[in-house]
């Protein structure tokens, strides 16, 4: 009753079983694929990708870098702060805003600017715009606001770009961050389109305009 089998009965078998086990595991690793892409899909949302950079030069070369390479929108708003680093920035012969343009040009970019103002810098504003009308041309629509918040940027609606300025530093821009989380960037978007709403389309609104005398310097409202 208990007689072993023969050895070659045996080897055999074993190597049958492994090959049934092997072939259920070929059928069954796309979908064991699919899994594991799901699960770090869903790691990612949880999980957003985040980057400081220091000093404006960080700002401007690793931060607003992201908006030159634009596929599809970019929602800015923008404050004295932004339009200083700017300047910075193409004085040391680095023209983000050129960058910003070409590429929009290329791949067809929705780019929407609301800039924040006071009267106080309301000229600083006006000079900004005449000194770049060229490079704003591209630009998709324009509006300004008095109501001061706090400057970003969403692009293609999974990264956002935090600038953070300080009174007491020289510069005021002292670092930023850059964002990459879906959620952030849809809530931020929805903040745009509400203050988009709200602001002013025409910079006759307020007490100077440099399309009085120029031409071309603000994209469409």
């Amino acid at each position: 009753m208990f007689a072993a089998l023969p050895s070659d009965v045996v080897v055999g078998r074993v190597i049958e079983i492994a090959r049934e086990r092997s072939e259920r595991f070929a059928v069954e690793a796309s979908a064991l694929h699919a899994v594991f892409a799901g699960l770090r899909s869903r790691a990612r949302g949880r999980q957003p990708f985040l980057d400081l950079a220091l000093g404006v030069e960080g700002h401007i070369r690793r931060h607003l870098v992201p908006l030159a390479a634009a596929r599809k929108r970019i929602l800015s708003y923008m404050e004295a702060g932004d339009l200083t680093a700017i300047d910075v920035a193409v004085n040391d012969g680095f023209p983000i805003l050129r960058r910003i343009a070409r590429n929009a040009a290329e791949q067809g970019v929705e780019h929407r600017m609301v800039f924040g103002f006071s009267y106080r810098n309301a000229g600083a504003l006006v000079d900004f715009l005449k000194r770049h009308r060229h490079d704003l041309r591209q630009v998709t629509g324009v509006r300004y606001s008095g109501e001061l918040g706090h400057p970003f940027h969403v692009v293609d609606d999974d990264t956002v770009i935090l600038p953070l300025d300080h009174p007491f530093v020289k510069e005021g821009r002292f670092a930023s961050l850059l964002v990459r989380d879906r959620e952030l960037a849809a809530s931020l978007a929805d903040g745009f389109h509400e203050l988009w709403r709200n602001a002013m389309k025409n910079l006759r609104e307020i007490n100077v305009d440099p399309r009085r005398s120029t031409e071309g310097i603000a994209g469409p409202s």
